[in-house]
């Protein structure tokens, strides 16, 4: 198998495996990669070469590095989340993809995409604490970045929470 193949294919590895609700609703780290560079080129105009690049292949890494680990997993257990990562670096550099730099941007729109996937394919995950802690942490990010939330697809309808708000009916 050649690099050029084995790059290609990591781009079909299917996300939120580890996730027992979401992992009924099949999404690949391409389509993700996809709905990321979509969000950067949508909400930051001035968006960077190295920003796209680290949208396309962020993940792609995850197939040689043999697992994807979930956010809540990654804060719970930081030494292994650590381990992961170095896999992923080292997977990205074989595949001769190393050098998109995460920039806050970048950060941004990789939380953003999972959220809006989540919004789109089981909304009612969004009324679990940990999304609506996510939500909230998007709120202030988006508003940190320069943006307003509705334009990033997070209406002021809804509170901090993601609950609707009471002025908004």
């Amino acid at each position: 198998m050649t690099i050029v193949h084995e790059a290609w294919l990591a781009g079909n590895l299917i996300r939120w495996h580890a996730n027992p609700i979401m992992n009924v609703h099949r999404q690949t780290v391409a389509e993700h990669s996809a709905g990321m560079a979509v969000l950067l080129i949508s909400l930051f105009p001035d968006w960077t070469k190295n920003e796209l690049r680290a949208c396309i292949t962020h993940d792609l890494g995850e197939m040689g590095a043999g697992c994807d680990m979930a956010g809540d997993k990654k804060r719970a257990n930081p030494v292994l989340a650590e381990l992961i990562a170095s896999a992923e670096r080292e997977s990205l550099e074989a595949l001769g993809l190393a050098g998109g730099k995460h920039s806050q941007r970048v950060e941004f729109v990789d939380k953003l995409e999972a959220y809006k996937f989540v919004e789109l394919r089981a909304p009612e995950c969004l009324k679990l604490l940990e999304w609506r802690d996510a939500r909230a942490g998007l709120v202030v990010a988006a508003r940190l970045l320069g943006l307003d939330p509705d334009d990033c697809g997070l209406p002021s309808r809804h509170d901090a929470h993601g609950q609707p708000n009471a002025q908004a009916r």
